[in-house]
């Protein structure tokens, strides 16, 4: 008995609720005396390629840096991947993005073109670490490039 009351009752609810109008607005109210919205440009205003006449290139593309990625094994602690990060800026990179993926850990660096060592320098100096697997240097693919 109490299911079928509750049943009605929800049944006069929707049927309340799909008959329901919204309230006509009136020509007096707030809403629409507000100033309509401008287009606001995207980006920060302070922004430096927004301003800048042409397009400029993603960052390490431009030639005064230099883009490595680190591979990590995939059980590292978080421990290990601190000591690689302290390494990293002992030595001046400056680290972009960490990938933290379940099928794969890496930390992408870039380092000033003037101060780069070289892809076997860096190999050396981050294989020592624990739980590195390969450092190689990240370059930009474009597909279908003639």
């Amino acid at each position: 008995m109490r299911i079928l009351a509750l049943l009605a009752a929800l049944c006069a609810l929707l049927c309340t609720l799909a008959l329901a109008e919204p309230a006509p607005a009136l020509k007096d109210s707030p809403a629409l005396a507000q100033a309509p919205r401008r287009a606001v440009a995207f980006g920060r205003p302070a922004d430096e390629r927004r301003d800048a006449g042409g397009a400029k290139k993603a960052d390490g593309a431009d030639g005064n840096t230099v883009n490595y990625l680190v591979t990590l094994d995939r059980s590292i602690t978080n421990v290990a991947k601190d000591k690689i990060l302290d390494a990293l800026l002992r030595m001046g990179a400056v680290v972009k993005q960490e990938y933290n993926y379940r099928v794969y850990k890496g930390v992408l660096f870039s380092i000033p073109s003037s101060h780069d060592k070289g892809l076997t320098a860096w190999e050396t100096a981050l294989t020592k670490q624990e739980g590195v697997k390969y450092v190689e240097k990240d370059q930009e693919v474009r597909a279908n490039s003639s």
